[in-house]
């Protein structure tokens, strides 16, 4: 077993002690971890969730790694006070919790998730939820109707995928969306034509329920961030 440093993200903290904790991390290199932080909560040893940086640690091969220190990048202080990331953060961090089994590397969503600034969360935080529920084999087809897989007038987005207009009257669906949404999540699988939309508040708020509800469907059971989430867009 070797010392190791990589890039990481402390996302979740569970007290085993008065001062010791048990969390949970993303790293760049090795994916999802599982560490035991004997000081977690005092000053010295105290770490910050949420926040990247320099994880030092030693990758055991038991599921629970040993941890030595973090190091967090003050670039990204930036996270720390704002309320609007922090909480997307909470949300994307959930939905990974999730999805991703241990030590399953993405560098990709890791870069995704250091974008995430105070102009564009908006925009960032739906599609790296799509982004995670695309690479986990999850995500429904964002070309074709779930029920018929016609790929003509798909603007009704359930938390069951996406209906053409003939299934979703059928089936008395009523859309998480309206059409520019909808539009915005059918833009999701080309990064050309997504770079360039904007995402205003209300269309944040149709496309997240869409998601939110998709993923809660996916993982069967309920986000406990959305809630949060929805209360301070």
């Amino acid at each position: 077993m070797s010392r190791e440093r990589s890039e990481a993200v402390i996302y979740r903290l569970v007290k085993y002690s008065d001062s010791s904790a048990i969390a949970m991390a993303f790293s760049r290199v090795y994916g999802k971890l599982k560490l035991f932080i004997p000081k977690a909560y005092t000053k010295k040893g105290g770490v910050i969730s949420f926040m990247p940086g320099m994880l030092d640690f030693v990758k055991k091969p038991t599921d629970l790694s040993r941890y030595y220190s973090f190091e967090p990048d003050t670039a990204f202080y930036k996270y720390l006070n704002n309320h609007d990331i922090i909480l997307r953060l909470h949300l994307i961090f959930e939905i990974y919790d999730g999805l991703y089994h241990m030590d399953m590397p993405d560098e990709k969503l890791y870069d995704l998730i250091l974008k995430m600034d105070d102009t564009n969360f908006r925009k960032i935080t739906p599609y790296i939820i799509y982004f995670m529920l695309k690479h986990s084999g999850v995500m429904f087809e964002l070309d074709a109707c779930v029920n018929c897989a016609s790929d003509e007038d798909l603007y009704t987005v359930t938390s069951s995928g996406i209906f053409c207009s003939v299934c979703s009257a059928d089936l008395s669906l009523t859309s998480c969306c309206d059409k520019e949404s909808s539009y915005i999540i059918k833009c999701f699988g080309n990064s050309s034509l997504y770079r360039n939309l904007t995402v205003n508040r209300k269309q944040e708020i149709q496309v997240l329920t869409a998601l939110s509800g998709y993923a809660e469907h996916v993982l069967e059971r309920p986000l406990k961030s959305i809630k949060t989430v929805f209360d301070i867009i």
